[in-house]
């Protein structure tokens, strides 16, 4: 059976995530908004986290994963001297310990994580254990297992404040690290225990905070305001871009691989570029593979 070819128009939409809504109850309103079924997120935030959660509408959805791969930013609050079972705010206190340390020795501690690093994960998570997700697990009361370590980059910890409990961070990771186990392993480190009491994302690679909208305005501003909804060349603004004329662009869409023989490439090539027609819309994203260009993604020929 042929695929049906797609050819919606391929958005991302910034929005503001409040507290107490899964990303998942996100991305079904903005399904309704838009009035698509093809929409999905750059990367969960818990339902007591609020701030960016970039969405992408119809092709913009095959970019997802690239933005899931990248930086993010958090602002984090960590509750020290209380540590829960779900190592954040909604979680039941199984331990108590004095917290003995001031802003230095914070400090201190956080420098040791900056890097990259082993993480264990917490229990209450979307990793798969034997074939079942571990949140399921947790939530059903089997607690007697352990998820391994995974690799992850922590860029940046900054302490923002500290009343001696609590203290502000901004952390800038890469994709996969788990703010709730950096806030609990940060506790251990400084000889006690910790949590994580509260968590906003700020940033998700080229995307921030300051351009996203809440579900409610966009609800109400969807079509007529394009506030919040971007293109999907955002996505590799950042980097370099190579122009395309008419022909490279019909052979990108039909699978052939970026060729020097008949693309010009800068002699160092990056590690991704992306790849775009004469008006400046996005064709495709290309990353290195043995010194040559390979496509890893490519988007449908947009709606006239």
């Amino acid at each position: 059976m042929s695929r049906k070819p797609d050819h919606a128009v391929a958005r991302f939409v910034c929005v503001d995530k409040a507290a107490g809504r899964t990303s998942f109850d996100c991305v079904r309103q903005l399904r309704r908004i838009v009035g698509q079924r093809r929409v999905g997120h750059a990367g969960t935030l818990d339902p007591f986290a609020t701030g960016l959660l970039v969405c992408g509408i119809g092709p913009a959805t095959r970019l997802l994963s690239l933005l899931s791969e990248g930086v993010k930013e958090y602002r984090a609050e960590v509750r020290f001297g209380l540590a829960t079972d779900s190592l954040d705010c909604t979680g039941a206190v199984i331990e108590e310990r004095p917290v003995d340390f001031d802003v230095p020795d914070l400090r201190h501690a956080c420098a040791q994580f900056l890097g990259e690093q082993m993480q264990i994960p917490p229990q209450l998570s979307a990793i798969k254990v034997n074939g079942r997700r571990s949140y399921r697990r947790f939530r059903s009361g089997d607690r007697d297992f352990e998820l391994e370590a995974r690799p992850v980059t922590i860029h940046a910890i900054e302490v923002e404040s500290f009343d001696g409990e609590r203290a502000s961070l901004r952390v800038e990771c890469g994709g996969g690290t788990y703010v709730r186990s950096l806030a609990r392993d940060l506790g251990l480190a400084l000889g006690t225990v910790a949590h994580l009491s509260a968590l906003r994302r700020t940033r998700v690679g080229g995307f921030g905070l300051e351009e996203a909208v809440g579900l409610e305005d966009l609800a109400e501003s969807w079509p007529s305001s394009e506030r919040g909804v971007y293109d999907p060349v955002r996505v590799v603004q950042d980097g370099p871009i190579l122009a395309l004329d008419a022909e490279q662009v019909r052979r990108v869409r039909q699978g052939w691989q970026p060729d020097r023989s008949w693309m010009e490439l800068p002699e160092s090539l990056p590690e991704r570029l992306g790849l775009v027609d004469a008006h400046g819309r996005l064709v495709a994203v290309a990353e290195v593979v043995d010194q040559e260009l390979r496509l890893r993604t490519v988007l449908p020929e947009p709606v006239a």
